[in-house]
């Protein structure tokens, strides 16, 4: 029996409660399809009658619970739900059953019971079965309204209208939250039978679409059914916003491995931000297409325009996502787009620590070197750690920088002429992306407290080649919101204070010793700056610098003076 309502089969569902009659036990579910029953038959009278005793054996149950913990009232709790929506159900269908006999036509109390209802929607956490119940319901409520108002659509259209958006969003809603649950089967199916009429308003048509797309999108064998699905439907009767969603979506479907139409994946993501220029999931989408190409083949020629595509879309769908409404063009804040574009600031961070001190990625041609040096320089250089990599499986990115003066010694001392240590070491990709975040930075299109989660991170970005990239968005915390970063920033700095001093004082001893060394080589060579030993001890005096403590506790001290008062340690 408690099958037989949801299939909406209420013959069979009357005749077997009437056959059962005094031998069912006294329980909540036994009040509940009695009460199904009733208000399907348009008994009021008994409807209450079994939503009371209902009512009772529920607060029975409840007082007999511990009064600890939460999962034993949780069942509870959802029952009450359906039976004051059952109680609620009885008070629509008295109102639109009385309409002949009614004077106003207003028919507030069913208004304020349906926008109720939209508003009181289980958790997203609660079972999909709790969801089912009742959205059911609602929607055999709905289906009532529509009957009933049917007939005036000229008359009064705003009524007539009531059900079928009600009906709509409810459908769409369980279509999602069987999406969420993990069951996009589920979704399809909901969606595509569960409505059951030709009219739909032209946001509930779109959400419609959206929800198709995505449970399409978690289902593999389903890609070509879903881009179809886009395919044939038609955007005349959607606004531009709309319309550019559509064909984001599009794109999503050929980017997919099974479609793996990246070109065309590329063009509908284009014609997306021609038709709303302002849509932050389409930057996202485009972002992420270009930094997966980019992936893919990270040293090809076309790596560089790929990267800084990515860059750009990335900040685009962060500043977008992240702007004021009148600013953005939206009437309400997209929360999953908004959640989606702060979760790329990640990525962000990571493709910006490759940025080295002058703003180039470390992606060298170790090829190039085999064929341009001689056996013994490309070994050396190999085993120097020179030959650096962006994604190396030999070395982690820091420990191959430690390698660099080193490497740098040996590159000098390999090569004959400067024209081959240039053929040696050149970089295929320029650094792009430390460029568009700076320039986000310095332009304030970002608000500041998209970083707050990544404090820590851009802090120890201070003790590498990124610190000048990083420092700007440092100060600007500082400035705008000094109490994000004090503390952090306080211990950051005292806990280098020790460490940058004994390097500094290293660093100092070192180049002075250096510098006597030149002054020596000179006097050696009566003067002569092409001398061998001259020009090795300046090449050793430029490869030196400064140690990576030393650097991120001035960066530390930059940004506590650049900003407030309030964060002076």
């Amino acid at each position: 029996m408690d099958c037989l309502w949801r299939l909406h089969d209420w013959e069979t569902l009357s005749a077997m409660l009437a056959q059962s009659q005094g031998q069912m036990e006294p329980a909540v579910s036994s009040c509940l399809l009695s009460a199904y029953a009733a208000l399907r038959e348009v008994n009021q009278e008994a409807a209450n009658t079994h939503i009371d005793k209902g009512f009772q054996y529920a607060l029975a149950k409840w007082w007999q619970l511990p009064d600890t913990g939460s999962a034993p009232q949780l069942a509870l709790l959802q029952v009450f739900q359906q039976l004051v929506e059952l109680r609620e159900s009885g008070r629509v269908l008295t109102d639109v059953m009385n309409q002949q006999q009614r004077s106003d036509q207003q028919y507030s109390d069913t208004k304020d019971i349906l926008e109720t209802w939209r508003l009181r929607t289980p958790n997203e956490w609660d079972g999909l079965v709790h969801w089912q119940d009742v959205l059911l319901w609602r929607n055999h409520i709905y289906n009532v309204v529509i009957g009933a108002f049917n007939s005036m659509q000229e008359i009064a259209p705003h009524l007539h209208q009531m059900g079928y958006r009600d009906k709509a969003w409810s459908v769409n809603k369980l279509g999602h939250i069987a999406y969420k649950h993990g069951c996009p089967d589920v979704c399809i199916t909901v969606i595509n039978n569960m409505y059951g009429y030709n009219a739909m308003e032209v946001q509930e048509a779109f959400v419609k679409i959206k929800e198709q797309a995505r449970a399409y999108l978690a289902l593999p064998l389903d890609l070509r059914a879903g881009l179809n699905m886009l395919n044939t439907t038609n955007l005349d009767y959607f606004a531009a916003h709309h319309q550019a969603e559509i064909f984001r979506l599009k794109a999503l479907f050929m980017a997919e491995p099974g479609m793996n139409d990246l070109d065309g994946a590329s063009s509908a993501l284009s014609t997306a931000l021609c038709l709303w220029r302002q849509c932050p999931d389409a930057w996202l989408s485009w972002g992420q297409l270009c930094d997966a190409r980019y992936e893919a083949d990270p040293a090809g020629p076309a790596s560089q325009q790929l990267l800084q595509y990515a860059a750009h879309c990335y900040v685009q769908g962060i500043k977008l996502s992240t702007a004021p409404l009148a600013a953005s063009g939206m009437k309400a804040r997209n929360e999953e787009a908004l959640q989606a574009s702060i979760d790329l600031l990640p990525r962000l961070l990571h493709l910006l620590s490759f940025d080295d001190r002058d703003g180039a990625l470390l992606w060298w041609h170790k090829d190039s070197m085999l064929q341009t040096s001689t056996a013994g320089c490309a070994g050396a250089l190999h085993t120097s750690a020179w030959c650096v990599a962006k994604r190396s499986a030999a070395l982690p990115h820091t420990a191959a920088y430690s390698y660099l003066p080193s490497g740098l010694q040996l590159y000098r001392n390999c090569c004959d002429t400067p024209a081959r240590c240039a053929a040696l070491l050149t970089p295929c990709v320029a650094g792009v992306v430390g460029e568009e975040l700076a320039r986000a930075v310095e332009e304030r299109s970002l608000p500041p407290w998209v970083w707050f989660m990544w404090i820590p991170q851009l802090l120890t970005s201070l003790t590498r080649p990124e610190t000048h990239r990083v420092k700007p968005i440092l100060k600007q915390l500082a400035e705008l919101h000094p109490q994000s970063i004090y503390y952090s920033l306080r211990t950051f700095v005292l806990g280098l204070r020790e460490a940058a001093q004994r390097a500094l004082q290293e660093y100092s001893k070192h180049r002075a010793g250096l510098e006597a060394a030149i002054s020596a080589a000179l006097a050696a060579a009566a003067g002569d700056e092409q001398s061998e030993s001259v020009r090795n001890a300046r090449a050793m005096l430029a490869a030196l610098s400064p140690s990576a403590d030393t650097t991120a506790f001035d960066g530390g001290k930059e940004v506590q003076s650049g900003g407030s008062r309030s964060v002076s340690c």
